[in-house]
């Protein structure tokens, strides 16, 4: 929904993806421009599972007329699956992983003197884990739980163009956690029921400044988008406990009955309760030492 969650998902693990952005039924509220559903893997009766290695480098790519050094660290991302069962026809489970190990060059840039960039590393490992379990209650009720963890980090971390080392911040972590289970009934032939409890919750953690004396406050040249002397934002440490981290999390629960009539033509009605929730909490400082 728009707040950094757009990296929890584990392609190996997707099962379909539904597009939609038009003639959609009422149900489908809180979106501008589309609803994307994805469904993943849930296992099975067979026992079976995929893995998957990517590897690149940026001295790979082509250079052009600016480009100063690129990085010759080898990026890798290793995905797994396994799927399978508990009990035969009535439990099964599903994990995924992935494991992403990336690196790139960057530059402190001087206006007008291209030939005066000192390149530096930035680094980005991320993994993700998720686990699944379906329970075939009976053939006409189904219950399903997923939990889905990434933790991720970065190094080397700079919200405009650095013009010097004072505005680049040594490191961040970047930590989501989400669960969810849902219900599917069929109470008879023409009456259905659906229902789903989810909360995520994705924090910052670091990435900004800590020193709260004046010599450190953030310099910007709007004009060309440096930055300089200082990192934006602040971040909790020794020196400055005052500030927090900043956290965004959302919380969506619903119960939906759907039913199909067929008096007088054909009927489709649908009702039901969606209740939704989205935080964010930010201690929103652009410098640690409040100028």
């Amino acid at each position: 929904r728009g707040q950094d969650y757009d990296q929890m998902y584990i392609e190996d693990a997707m099962l379909e993806t539904t597009t939609m952005t038009s003639n959609m039924s009422a149900e489908y509220g809180r979106f501008s421009g589309g609803v994307v559903t994805m469904v993943t893997k849930s296992g099975g009766n067979q026992f079976s599972g995929s893995f998957r290695a990517n590897v690149d480098k940026g001295s790979w790519n082509g250079e052009t007329p600016l480009t100063t050094e690129q990085s010759d660290t080898l990026n890798t991302i290793f995905e797994a699956t396994f799927g399978g069962y508990v009990l035969r026809d009535r439990l099964w489970f599903f994990l995924a992983g992935r494991s992403k190990d990336e690196s790139t060059t960057d530059n402190i840039v001087t206006l007008g003197q291209p030939d005066a960039a000192i390149p530096f590393e930035e680094t980005n490992p991320e993994d993700r884990y998720e686990g699944k379990l379906t329970w075939g209650i009976t053939p006409s009720h189904r219950l399903m739980g997923t939990y889905l963890k990434v933790d991720e980090s970065e190094t080397n971390v700079a919200t405009d163009t650095p013009a010097d080392w004072g505005h680049i911040v040594p490191s961040r972590s970047l930590p989501l956690e989400a669960y969810s289970a849902n219900y599917t009934g069929v109470l008879s032939d023409n009456f259905f029921l659906e229902g789903l409890y989810s909360s995520r919750e994705f924090t910052f953690e670091g990435g900004g400044g800590t020193d709260p004396r004046f010599g450190s406050t953030w310099v910007r040249d709007y004009r060309y988008g440096l930055g300089w002397n200082g990192p934006t934002f602040c971040s909790p440490s020794e020196q400055t406990p005052y500030f927090t981290d900043e956290t965004r999390a959302a919380t969506n629960y619903y119960a939906k009955a759907s039913w199909f009539a067929n008096a007088s033509g054909t009927h489709d009605i649908v009702f039901g309760y969606d209740h939704f929730d989205d935080m964010r909490q930010a201690d929103n400082w652009q410098n640690a030492n409040g100028y």
